[in-house]
């Protein structure tokens, strides 16, 4: 059994739209919750996706022809490689070895290579890659994007909904006191 928040139902539900997965979506999220390494915003003037996808079956050819204007390349190079590897799970977060289309049966192909040049098979790939990483020690000692405590209210958000600020504690003078004077009713 695997504790891994990476292939947990409610990460995918939350990383997909209603009726397809996003591997752009994934691995955004990878890269904020988990890396804490938010990518750019795309520039104001892009297109979602090329205008020209004909004949582009499969998500992972319309982000190849995407990833071919030069003004999305350098984000989305950063981007897809920590998606891809979860297109074995739908939207609802259920395990597939081919996509829907209709009435054809495409072979997904949940292999990347990492921006740092470690290929990876598929999701348990990623997960094996993404724990040799060594943590940025001056974000995680700030305790800001990529932390334990970071990625726990990135969970909690998936769940709830609601986002945590993340707020040092500071003892108070008011911890000897009275009830009334520690807490505002």
């Amino acid at each position: 059994m695997s504790f891994s928040p990476l292939g947990k139902g409610a990460v995918l539900l939350h990383t997909s739209y209603g009726n397809r997965t996003s591997p752009v979506v994934r691995g955004v999220w990878v890269l904020e919750a988990v890396l804490g390494t938010p990518p750019a915003p795309p520039p104001p003037d892009v297109e979602p996706l090329s205008p020209d996808l004909r004949g582009k079956k499969t998500i992972r050819e319309q982000l190849d022809a995407h990833r071919k204007q030069p003004a999305c390349a350098t984000c989305h190079q950063k981007i897809d490689p920590f998606g891809f590897p979860f297109e074995n799970f739908d939207e609802l977060g259920l395990w597939r070895t081919q996509y829907r289309d209709g009435g054809q049966r495409l072979k997904v192909d949940p292999s990347a290579e990492l921006p740092d040049g470690t290929a990876v098979k598929d999701v348990a790939g990623l997960k094996a890659a993404l724990l040799k990483k060594e943590p940025d020690k001056h974000t995680f000692s700030s305790g800001g994007f990529g932390t334990p405590a970071h990625l726990v209210g990135e969970l909690f958000k998936v769940r709830t909904g609601v986002q945590v600020t993340h707020v040092p504690y500071q003892p108070s003078s008011a911890v000897g006191a009275a009830p009334s004077a520690r807490f505002a009713f």
